[in-house]
Parts: C-alpha cells; structure tokens; sequence
C-alpha cells in the first residue's frame, strides 16, 4: 500500500500486489533414504516441494540395467502391487517454468527393496525341438531370500538345478544379468 500525506490532507491508497517467482525447491522425501517393502503389497512414495509457480512432480526409477523408468506425475508415487520390478533407485523431480526458461530440482535417492515368496518374470512359454538337436528351456523369477530350491518336473521326474540326468537333462540357476534378486533357470 502507497499512501502520501502533507498538511493539507492524505492520497488515496495504491495498492500492488508482488508476485515472486522461485525455481522448485525440494522439501521432503518420505520415506527419507530407504523402504523394505513385502512383495504385493501396496507402498507410497512422496515428495513435497515449494516454488512459484506451484512446481508438477515427476518420480523416476533408476533401474539396475541404467535405464530410468518414469513412474508417477505425481507428489505421491503409489505403488498397489508391490514386485521385484519396482525395486530400485528412485528420484523426485520438482519442475517449474519462470520467463520460458525450465527450471528443475532433484531430491536425494530414496532405495525401494522388495521381500518376498518368489515370482516368475518369465515363462519359458512354448518351446518346439527337433528331433537330434539340444532344446533350451528357459525361466526367469526373482527371490529375496534367494530361493532354496529351483526344480524342473515333467512325467514324476524332477529335476533340481545343479545337476544333471543321464548326460541328457541338465537344470542350471544362474543369476539374472540385469535384474537384482532375479535369477535364470
């Protein structure tokens, strides 16, 4: 408010209303640095900034194989169906525009490691041989503990991995290069 005054009286009041623009700035991540999480169950991820304007949200994971998946648009990451693909590294970035120019802020990392009963990631699906020629069946799952036990079946043999039948049947359990707590069968 500008108002002036003399011995003859007072102006009339000017008002003006200020508007400062600041580039985002992060406030909070929770949970801070680290989340175990069970397999299938639900989790939130979430991120408070300040800036003006208001700053949109962005949550990222950055996967074991250096690829960054974006997750959520979002203050809050929610995660209903908790697996072993959404652990991870992940990021809050906070963004907004001042003057055409984009300006942005990244929180600290907030680790997401998921516990739980095995799940298969991939099938071997349908396989077709031919007669005289190897066949490879494939498996994919992931564990956290590591499983204790990997078996192969088919007409009441079992076949657990680590060994071998007759020359001719082989079961292996190797870890997953690109996946934590995954492993190939």
């Amino acid at each position: 408010i500008c108002q002036a005054e003399n011995s003859v009286g007072r102006s009339d009041e000017e008002r003006a209303d200020v508007d400062i623009l600041f580039a985002p700035t992060i406030l909070s991540t929770a949970p801070l640095a680290e989340l175990s999480v069970m397999v299938d169950s639900k989790t939130v991820l979430t991120c408070t900034a300040e800036g003006n304007p208001e700053p949109e949200y962005e949550w990222l994971q950055q996967l074991s194989s250096g690829q960054v998946r974006k997750r959520s648009y979002t203050a809050d990451l929610v995660i209903e169906d908790v697996g072993y693909e959404d652990q991870g590294e992940y990021t809050c970035m906070a963004s907004n525009s001042i003057g055409g120019e984009r300006r942005q802020v990244q929180s600290d990392v907030v680790r997401l490691e998921v516990a739980g009963v095995p799940q298969v990631v991939k099938e071997g699906g349908q396989v077709t041989g031919v007669t005289g020629r190897d066949v490879r069946l494939e498996g994919q799952f992931c564990s956290d503990p590591m499983p204790l036990r990997n078996t192969w079946e088919w007409d009441g043999v079992v076949l657990p991995a680590g060994s071998e039948i007759d020359g001719r049947y082989k079961a292996e359990l190797v870890a997953h290069p690109d996946m934590e707590d995954c492993y190939i069968s």
